[in-house]
């Protein structure tokens, strides 16, 4: 009967850790989307200078900004200009 116990004892602590780390493994949407190393990923030393996507010219940028979702709007933001900076970064901090 003790060791019944035991058992269930354990076993309740085993999932209460797996619970913590289980969030770890959830699917991340924007990460999954951006250019960067997944988990599964194998990373070497060479992998870290090289380009992100392939050289565009200016002909291969699009002049006119992509549509964005209402209630957001294109900022130009002047990095000279010490006010717009602290915008900056106080929304990336």
């Amino acid at each position: 009967m003790k060791e019944c116990a035991e058992v269930k004892k354990r076993d309740r602590h085993s999932t209460k850790e797996l619970s913590k780390i289980a969030p770890l493994y959830d699917t991340h949407d924007f990460w999954d989307s951006q250019p960067v190393p997944k988990e599964t990923d194998t990373v070497t030393a060479a992998d870290f200078d090289k380009q992100i996507d392939e050289v565009k010219t200016i002909d291969d940028i699009r002049a006119e900004p992509l549509d964005i979702p209402d209630g957001f709007h294109w900022s130009v933001v002047n990095i000279e200009n010490d006010d717009e900076c602290k915008e900056v970064y106080d929304l990336l901090t």
